[in-house]
């Protein structure tokens, strides 16, 4: 963006339009765009490994949309002579980006700058606004054996609905990294003691290099013939992650010995994930992650860092039977005893009676219609039986009709 664009954002015009009045006097006519915050607040800064992406949130007050402010990194490399200026610049720390007003997740272009030449580049996507990166000297492009070269990049911002942005910065080199959030009153792209509000924080970075590397879980249990997943994290020194860390795995005792894999390279949060596969074996697999620093496929346990974890494979659940239980022999002869293994068979339960205990009425359910005194009659005996409690006596039930007429 143009000191002169720029300037007419902070005045809250949009665009503008030359009209001739009368004797051609300029008339410019514009509307309101982007608001200027009356407040910033950023968050604090940590340690992180040189080669990441790593966030930093800045809050405006009011917490609205469509305010702009300034962001500034700057960082001092080392005071070596001929020693290179670090080489840093904006970047996406999801590695995704977002649509353009996604609250706290606006999309922003990644900004690679080889310091100390002079560049600069305009952001994608309607939120990154123009970046410049420059030495601090037009000579100096190097470290002189007293003082260390600095690299700077600004970028300006725009708010999402909530009041926020998220970006990312990185850097080549470690050391340590100031930025600062702004209102850039001057307009002239350029932190100055007089750019009010305005937060800072500062980023400290560490060489990339991996000193350990722990899994989870240590010990997994799973079925025969599954898969045993771990999530491993190289870290440094000082336990800060490392990124970009070719991770690797081997079998070296179990059911699957031999087996090798490869884990990936660890992320931003210096992870990345194991899978360990059964043959259909059951047993216990001990298993040694390791980080390949020299990507040659192989485990080097003198120079390469490790660490170790175990893979349980159960298989399904036995029966052993044998015989004899009990035996008498004599003393100096062999006794020999017979085994059985069989798989579990599972059985299944009787769902309870939801009958009660209660006793039933009996009642004649007999197709005989009930006696009558027409005479002379005829008597029959029916007998039925029903499905009572075994203590529960026959019943025996008695019909008449009528004989029929001579």
């Amino acid at each position: 963006m143009t000191r002169t664009s720029k300037a007419l954002k902070r005045l809250g015009v949009a665009a503008v339009a030359i009209a001739t009045i009368g004797a051609g006097i300029p008339a410019f006519v514009g509307t309101a765009d982007a608001a200027v915050p009356t407040g910033l607040s950023i968050t604090a800064g940590d340690t992180a490994t040189v080669g990441t992406c790593n966030a930093f949130t800045v809050t405006t007050t009011p917490a609205q949309a469509s305010e702009t402010f300034d962001v500034q990194i700057t960082q001092t490399g080392p005071v070596t002579q001929n020693a290179p200026a670090p080489i840093i610049g904006f970047c996406d720390p999801d590695g995704a980006g977002a649509a353009a007003g996604t609250a706290g997740t606006p999309d922003q272009p990644t900004f690679t700058f080889n310091n100390p030449n002079a560049s600069s580049s305009t952001g994608a996507g309607g939120q990154g606004g123009t970046t410049t990166c420059q030495n601090n000297s037009a000579i100096n492009f190097a470290g002189n054996g007293t003082t260390g070269s600095t690299s700077t990049c600004n970028n300006e911002f725009t708010t999402a609905a909530n009041g926020t942005v998220t970006f990312g910065v990185s850097s080549n080199q470690a050391g340590s990294m100031q930025v600062a959030a702004y209102v850039d009153v001057n307009n002239d792209d350029f932190f100055n003691s007089g750019d009010t509000p305005s937060a800072s924080a500062t980023k400290t970075w560490v060489a990339n290099t991996t000193t350990g590397i722990a899994c989870t879980p240590t010990t997994d249990t799973e079925p025969v013939g599954g898969q045993s997943v771990y999530t491993c994290t190289t870290t440094t020194s000082g336990g800060v992650a490392t990124v970009g860390q070719v991770v690797r795995y081997t079998v070296t005792s179990g059911p699957d010995v031999g087996q090798v894999g490869s884990c990936g390279t660890t992320d931003n949060s210096g992870q990345a994930t194991c899978t360990v596969t059964n043959n259909g074996t059951p047993g216990n697999d001990a298993i040694t992650v390791y980080v390949d620093a020299n990507a040659d496929n192989t485990f080097n346990s003198a120079t390469e860092v490790n660490t170790q974890v175990t893979a349980k494979f159960i298989g399904a659940p036995r029966n052993i039977a044998c015989t004899p239980k009990e035996a008498t022999n004599t003393v100096g002869t062999t006794h020999t005893v017979s085994c059985t293994v069989t798989d579990v068979t599972p059985t299944r339960s009787r769902p309870a009676s939801t009958c009660s205990g209660a006793r039933r009425s009996r009642v004649d359910r007999s197709p005989f219609p009930a006696a009558t005194t027409r005479s002379p009659a005829r008597t029959r005996t029916v007998s039925r039986r029903r499905r009572w409690p075994a203590a529960a006596p026959r019943v025996t039930v008695r019909a008449t009709r009528p004989s029929r007429p001579a």
